[in-house]
């Protein structure tokens, strides 16, 4: 006989919830299937499935170090709910599924979570998609109990990984290229002054609304949650998203018209481009490139910078080999909506019942004294 066994643990302190889930599944007795959170026990565990885990969100691993097991560990800040997820499946006497690993970062402030870990890879000696499926449906499950709304993941453009996604509630919403500078912007690159180019500012946030709105498609907005919710920022206007350190404009006749956000990291840059490629003029591209560039280099000028060019922005990749950049890697985009239970106060209908019609009682009148000795002689 089977039996499944689900449990959530729940701890609430001010400000903060924090959700401990373990699902085991046993035949017979004997458990054949554990999916738990990360423990300081299981340190040596994961960190033999890291040596094999998929390289997920190349604008964090490519540019920051692989984060550590050990942050899972550490006592979370009450008034920070980006919270750190990390989840280990252990399958006994199963060939295909038997170790995985799963960690995913909630968005400071947001009803977002962003899958940064799996492991191990599907081409790995023991990667499995059913590895990949298990994790992912657990998650998903602890993502409605913690509040998150919905899930991404940024994961290589394989037909093995798109079709796992599917599989499991992901639709994809983008597809990207990474395109790799090594060594600086070649010197033959002419310097192009078509627009001023300043450091982003509050008073730029009606403009960037705008660029945002013209620059993406409105599939890629659904997606992004551009339109769920009033109180949630655009990623444009919020760098916890984009992981931007520094965000330069590109102002021209009395509106924006680009914008370049920059990510500093200890193994190399991210650059994010926002601009509108449907209207011809690729001074902007190259001015917002070049800024973007010179900013790096301030920092340091032997790292590596990476760009991601979605597949709507079409016109930027002709324009990033004449600065030297290369194809690197194809990353797919996607997104799972996790139904969220709502409560609301409604009336209930019942039925009314018929009134009995009201008993006509029979006069009575209380006789006095008198009349009562009367009536005895």
């Amino acid at each position: 006989m089977c039996f499944i066994q689900y449990a959530i643990r729940g701890k609430t302190v001010p400000g903060l919830t924090e959700i401990h889930s373990t699902c085991a599944v046993s035949f017979c007795g004997v458990c054949l299937l554990v999916i738990r959170t990360f423990r300081i026990g299981d340190i040596f565990f994961a960190q033999r499935l890291l040596r094999h885990a998929a390289r997920l969100n190349p604008a964090l691993s490519l540019t920051c170090p692989r984060p550590s097991l050990w942050r899972a560990l550490l006592p979370t800040n009450p008034l920070d709910d980006a919270k750190t997820y990390t989840f280990l499946l252990e399958q006994q006497d199963n060939s295909v599924a038997r170790a995985g690993l799963l960690q995913a970062q909630k968005r400071a402030g947001r009803p977002e979570a962003d899958i940064t870990l799996l492991a191990p890879r599907l081409d790995a000696r023991y990667g499995h998609p059913a590895i990949w499926q298990k994790l992912l449906a657990h998650f998903s499950q602890i993502a409605v109990q913690a509040g998150v709304r919905r899930v991404y993941i940024a994961a290589p453009d394989e037909p093995t990984i798109v079709q796992t996604l599917n599989n499991i509630g992901f639709r994809v919403y983008s597809r990207q290229t990474v395109w790799r500078l090594i060594g600086g912007l070649s010197e033959h690159v002419p310097k192009v002054d078509y627009g001023q180019v300043r450091l982003q500012c509050v008073g730029d946030e009606w403009g960037l609304i705008r660029l945002y709105s013209q620059s993406t498609p409105k599939a890629v907005q659904l997606a992004e949650g551009a339109h769920s919710d009033k109180q949630i920022k655009l990623p444009i206007l919020d760098s916890r998203v984009t992981h931007a350190d520094k965000s330069y404009v590109l102002y021209e006749k009395d509106r924006i018209t680009g914008c370049v956000q920059v990510t500093l990291g200890s193994l190399g840059a991210w650059l994010t481009l926002w601009v509108d490629t449907r209207q011809p003029a690729p001074q902007r591209i190259h001015q917002l490139i070049q800024q973007g560039v010179a900013a790096i280099c301030e920092h340091d000028c032997n790292l590596p910078i990476y760009i991601g060019v979605d597949e709507y922005q079409g016109g930027i990749a002709p324009l990033l080999v004449e600065y030297g950049f290369a194809p690197f890697t194809d990353v797919v985009k996607a997104v799972k909506q996790t139904v969220q239970p709502v409560y609301e106060r409604g009336r209930i209908r019942m039925p009314v019942l018929e009134t009995l019609p009201r008993v006509a009682s029979a006069p009575y009148h209380r006789h006095s004294a008198h009349v009562l000795r009367e009536h005895e002689r």
